[in-house]
């Protein structure tokens, strides 16, 4: 009973499995029925090498899979570095003994924004890119202001620590805003809709479908299009990684800055 409860799926997880089923799931099937049974009234059969078309869907696929598995992961770096750089900015002017405390948190203050800034932008709120970039600036204007009150070594150590919290935050926001190529994408879709005509005609020739076994074409068809058309989905999840839809989606509020 306990290994069950410890793999009892958490509210809102089966919403997140059933994502990828979507109006197109329901307009391929629906296209695989409708091209058997023209397939079958009109007897048709087409007995050829599906290898070109496998490589008219099955790469393309492939390649955007594996594209927005790397976006995602180069995001999780960027994240990583920019919330690091905030942190050991966070530390340079804690260990400045001689900053008055109203200054640290005044600089916390600003610290905590640009957090919640990247955060807000990638999560799909309000927040413009102009919106980041002016609040990263704070910090260096904060260093000009108080140049006389922070000590030269913290200085130093912000100027460089910032340098990495500008590229995780840009890199993070690139990887917003660019997708994987979208005519690509489109090639594929367009594909995966055909496929049903041909591979129903295809079917008909290998197995000499009759009657009584139309149903076997009906099935096949039905199912190798919904596979296709899953995987096609769950690669459109991957292109926005930060929207927390999906179930491999970054779970962005770990690198906030508390």
């Amino acid at each position: 009973m306990n290994l069950l409860a410890d793999h009892k799926l958490k509210p809102g997880t089966m919403n997140k499995y059933i994502i990828v089923i979507n109006h197109r799931t329901f307009a391929v099937i629906l296209i695989s029925i409708i091209a058997t049974k023209l397939v079958h009234y009109f007897a048709l059969s087409l007995d050829f090498d599906l290898v070109l078309l496998s490589i008219a869907i099955l790469f393309p696929l492939v390649f955007t899979i594996r594209g927005s598995f790397r976006r995602r992961e180069k995001a999780l770096e960027f994240l990583s570095t920019f919330k690091t750089g905030l942190l050991l900015c966070l530390y340079s002017i804690d260990r400045s003994e001689k900053t008055p405390e109203e200054i640290k948190q005044n600089f916390r203050d600003i610290i905590h924004a640009i957090s919640d800034k990247l955060l807000g932008y990638i999560n799909g709120s309000d927040v413009k890119m102009e919106d980041v970039q002016e609040q990263i600036h704070l910090v260096n204007e904060f260093l000009i202001t108080n140049k006389e009150i922070i000590s030269g070594n913290a200085k130093t150590r912000i100027v460089r620590y910032m340098k990495e919290v500008n590229e995780g935050a840009l890199s993070t926001m690139a990887i917003k805003n660019h997708r994987t190529p979208i005519s690509l994408r489109a090639y594929c879709l367009v594909f995966i809709y055909i496929f049903p005509f041909i591979h129903g005609a295809n079917l008909m020739a290998r197995i000499h479908a009759n009657d009584y076994l139309i149903w076997v074409v009906y099935v096949v068809n039905c199912v190798i299009s919904f596979v296709l058309i899953t995987l096609y989905n769950i690669q459109e999840n991957l292109e926005d990684p930060f929207d927390l839809k999906g179930l491999d989606d970054i779970k962005t509020d770990e690198f906030k800055v508390l």
